[in-house]
């Protein structure tokens, strides 16, 4: 006759035996983590998520989804803020790439990422975002160094990013308003407007502009996009490493 007792254990027991197994070959299978565990959210809203982490070739492939940046010359990677990063200095023409959906003011949207300018007294283009026929909207510094948005016009934030040294940056756009947020590592820095918010866009350049101009001499590294407005604890884990992403 079978001790209810002795099976229930026994039944439970087989339970526990089977989830830790199930959790270890998840982590083999993905390489150490379980893509069940995230973490946080930053995948929901995820429209590509690039770590130049590439060693050759003329491509930077996204990780885990997103579209490939196309560049015509050989990447050129160095030590980043999370293994290796793109060195832009070596580029003489922007990556390149079509986004798949159109970034306007229709649409809360988030771009993070980590530079290292080598200088901070000349106007580079980090990024551009651009459509053809209407207003460009790039991301860079101006010639004092200062993080700039440059659009139908110009707007300056505050913040000088430190040549040689990282510095995360996440822009947070919000649909209704041109209203665009400032965080500098992990934290608030400032909010301006932007009228070229107004704007759609569909096309991605990265180290310079659309033209091959403005050239940024420096690195950049983990660049996201959503397109959504990514929340304060949000930004916060991408600076700090506490996702699943990096």
């Amino acid at each position: 006759m079978v001790n209810i007792k002795n099976f229930i254990s026994l039944a439970f027991s087989l339970i526990v035996l089977f989830s830790l197994t199930s959790c270890n070959m998840i982590k083999m299978i993905t390489g150490g983590e379980s893509k069940f565990d995230f973490g946080n959210d930053l995948e929901e809203g995820l429209f590509a998520f690039w770590r130049f982490e590439e060693t050759s070739g003329n491509y930077a492939y996204p990780t885990p989804w997103g579209p490939v940046l196309n560049g015509p010359d050989p990447l050129t990677v160095s030590a980043g803020a999370h293994g290796n990063s793109l060195d832009c200095s070596a580029h003489t023409e922007s990556l390149y790439t079509t986004l798949g959906f159109d970034i306007s003011s229709n649409m809360d949207f988030t771009i993070s990422f980590w530079l290292n300018p080598a200088n901070n007294n000349t106007q580079e283009r980090y990024l551009q975002l651009y459509e053809s026929g209407t207003t460009a909207f790039g991301i860079g510094q101006n010639v004092n160094g200062k993080l700039e948005v440059v659009g139908a016009a110009v707007s300056t934030f505050g913040h000088v990013p430190p040549a040689g040294s990282w510095t995360h940056v996440a822009l947070v756009a919000y649909s209704g308003g041109g209203t665009l947020e400032l965080y500098v590592n992990g934290s608030f820095y400032e909010s301006i407007n932007d009228s070229a918010l107004s704007t759609t866009f569909e096309s991605f350049f990265v180290c310079m502009d659309q033209n091959d101009s403005l050239r940024f001499f420096g690195k950049l590294d983990s660049l996201g996009v959503w397109n959504r407005a990514l929340k304060d604890n949000e930004i916060w884990d991408l600076y700090n490493g506490d996702n699943s992403l990096d």
